[in-house]
This record gives C-alpha cells, sequence and structure tokens, in this order.
C-alpha cells in the first residue's frame, strides 16, 4: 500500500487554522484542497489537520461519521487519516490494548477496501510509537488483523469449535515477514481476546437506545448469497489465477471420502468474501459478472483462515483454507510467492468481511 510520503504545505500566512464547516463531506473536503493547489500552487497540511483533529474530538462528528473521511483512496483522505492516527499515543501498549481503545474512537465501517486502508494506518501508527515491538508495519498489519479474525471466531456466530490457542500460533507461522511470532506474544493475545471480547464503537444517541430497540445486527450466515454477489459489479476483485484444489474435510471436521478427494485445476477468483472457481484462463476483467463461467461450487472465506499446509508434503507450495462451517480445503499455487500472496489476499478479505456487524 502506498503511504503519504510528503507533507502537504500551509496557504496561510497567519497562524490561524482554516475553518471547517459543520456539514462538509469527505468529498467537499477533497474539493477544498483541490482548489487550494489550483490556486496557490502549494498544498495544505492546515486543512487535513484541522479536520483531523475535530473528528478525533468529535467536534461537530460523530463516532459513526468518522470513518467516511479517513478511507478513500485519494491523497486528501490518506492526509485526514495520517494526521487523525497522530493524535493516538499508543506507546508502550500492547497490540490489542491498542486495538481496543482505537476500535472506540470510531465505529469502523465502510467496504473491505475501505475498512483495510484505516486498519493499515492504526498498523502504522502503532509500529511509530513502538518501533522495537514489530520489524515492519507489515507485520502489524498482519496480526491486527489476525485479532480480529479471532475475536469472530471466538466470539461470532460461528458452526463448529472454535479457534484453540496453538491452532492460534500454528496459522500464523512464517506470518512475520517470512519467520515467525513469538510464541508468547501470541499466547497472550489469544486469551486477551478469548477471555475479554472486541468491543465496537456506537454513537452516544444508539448507546443511550434500549439493547432491543437498536438496529439488529445482521444473520451470521446468510442464504448463498454467492450468485448475487458475482452479479455485483461493485464487489472488489482480491486475485486471481491457476490453483489446484483438493477438498480434504467437508462440514464440521468430517474427513471427504475418497471418491472425492481427488486435485482439480480450475481458474480462481477471490472477489469479495467468495473464491469462485471459473472455467478457462484467461483473466477475469474487474467487475464482469461470472454468472455462467462457474464449473464448480464456489467458496465462501467468511469466517475462514488461510495458512501454509506444513502438514502436507506430497506436493509444494500448498496452502489449507480452513472455512466458518469447519470444512478444510488444499491449494496448491505455482510457486511460494504465489502461495504466500494468496494466503495474505484470502485472510484480508476474511478479517474485514468478517468482523461483526457495526452501527451505522
Amino acid at each position: 500500500m502506498s503511504i503519504l510520503s510528503e507533507s502537504l504545505k500551509t496557504l496561510m500566512g497567519s497562524s490561524r487554522l482554516l475553518p471547517m464547516p459543520q456539514a462538509q463531506s469527505p468529498e467537499e473536503g477533497q474539493r477544498l484542497l483541490a482548489g487550494d493547489k489550483l490556486a496557490n500552487g502549494i498544498r495544505n497540511d492546515k486543512v487535513a489537520w484541522n479536520l483531523a483533529s475535530r473528528l478525533y474530538r468529535l467536534e461537530g462528528f460523530r463516532k459513526s461519521e468518522v470513518a467516511a473521511y479517513l478511507q478513500k483512496n485519494n491523497d486528501f483522505s490518506r492526509a485526514v487519516a495520517e494526521e487523525y492516527l497522530s493524535f493516538f499515543q499508543f506507546g508502550g501498549q500492547s497490540l490489542d490494548r491498542a486495538l481496543r481503545g482505537f476500535l472506540q474512537a470510531l465505529v469502523l465501517s465502510g467496504e473491505t477496501q475501505e475498512r483495510e486502508r484505516i486498519l493499515f494506518q492504526f498498523s502504522r501508527r502503532f509500529h511509530h510509537c513502538n518501533p522495537g515491538a514489530f520489524p515492519s508495519v507489515d507485520s502489524v498489519h498482519t496480526l491486527t488483523c489476525a485479532i480480529m479474525l479471532l475475536n469472530t471466531d471466538l466470539h461470532g456466530q460461528n458452526i463448529g469449535k472454535s479457534m484453540s490457542c496453538q491452532e492460534f500460533i500454528t496459522n500464523l507461522n512464517g506470518l512475520r515477514d517470512g519467520g515467525n511470532f513469538p510464541k508468547e506474544l501470541l499466547k497472550a493475545l489469544y486469551w486477551s481476546i478469548r477471555s475479554e471480547k472486541l468491543e465496537w464503537a456506537v454513537d452516544e444517541v444508539d448507546a443511550a437506545r434500549p439493547e432491543k430497540a437498536r438496529p439488529s445486527p445482521a444473520a451470521g450466515k446468510m442464504s448463498n448469497p454467492f450468485l448475487q454477489l458475482a452479479q455485483d459489479p461493485m464487489v472488489p476483485t482480491y486475485k486471481q489465477g491457476i490453483l489446484a484444489r483438493k477438498m480434504h474435510q467437508d462440514a464440521d471436521g468430517k474427513k471427504t471420502p475418497w471418491g472425492k478427494r481427488g486435485w482439480k485445476m480450475f481458474h480462481t477468483l477471490l472477489r469479495g468474501m467468495v473464491l469462485y472457481f471459473l472455467k478457462g484462463e484467461d483473466h477475469c476483467p474487474e467487475g464482469e459478472s461470472l454468472v455462467g463461467q462457474m464449473v464448480d461450487e464456489p467458496v465462501g472465506v467468511h469466517h475462514s483462515l488461510a495458512t501454509p499446509a506444513t502438514h502436507y508434503t506430497k506436493k509444494p507450495h500448498v496452502f489449507q483454507l480452513r472455512t466458518a462451517d469447519w470444512r478444510l480445503y488444499l491449494f496448491q499455487a505455482p510457486t511460494a510467492k504465489e502461495m504466500s500472496s494468496w494466503i495474505a489476499r484470502i485472510n484480508l478479505a476474511a478479517a474485514t468481511h468478517s468482523a461483526p456487524p457495526f452501527p451505522a
């Protein structure tokens, strides 16, 4: 992910901050920045800082409105997100404690990619405040997503047994920039989340309402949404390519019958929270409907986890996918690099889509 590397230059000769209208939208803020650039030929960091300050202090904004200003894929939104996170002081805190505090400050809403941008900015700030705790921002981001996924697995509406501490540790093998996270760290994180689930921020007006009067969360299991998603051009595509697939365990962990366990080759596409298996080897354009192209049942990655299949030694570059209903798939990628890429992209989609419903 690209990070905003240069600071925005101030336009004003005085030290007074530019006032931001109460009802200004993220789009209006972007137009304001563009207007400053056209009129003055330089960029204005005061606009981003002032907005970020008001978002942090909730001056004229509700918690449910904050994320919209931090998650867009443009320079202004990234500048605001960077300034917003600078108000958080995570120094000396454990990752789970910092994440708990951050999730109380705003409602983490939006599309998958939008949530991911905010979580990356959180990871970047945590790494800045604790430079010796992790080797890179990516390692913090990986563990942050793993914590959110663990929270859903332990406290969500899943079918089957919950993830054990040892499984949590094993699932993260090799994901600390190619190495392993310290076991004691992972044990501490696991038991922290198991004993106390992550709590999501709500607006004060929602918190004051009786629980029965609040909007009810979406059901944990959807009635086969995959065909609708296959036709939705707005669902993002995370990755596609050729994978071999083997069904290893059926629902609830029952071993797949011998006759159904063979390897099959597919052009595989990860769109939104679903893996689709398509005919042919042609690249599928972004937003194209998949209806008529599927040759096998799609697999949802909602509440799922992909990890290297270290126990499987018959083929190289094999990873496994454990789904919410406890099915287990094996996938073989053409290279070790592709295997790591598939694992990362599947877990990203799973972690961001699998977060419990947030107040809107």
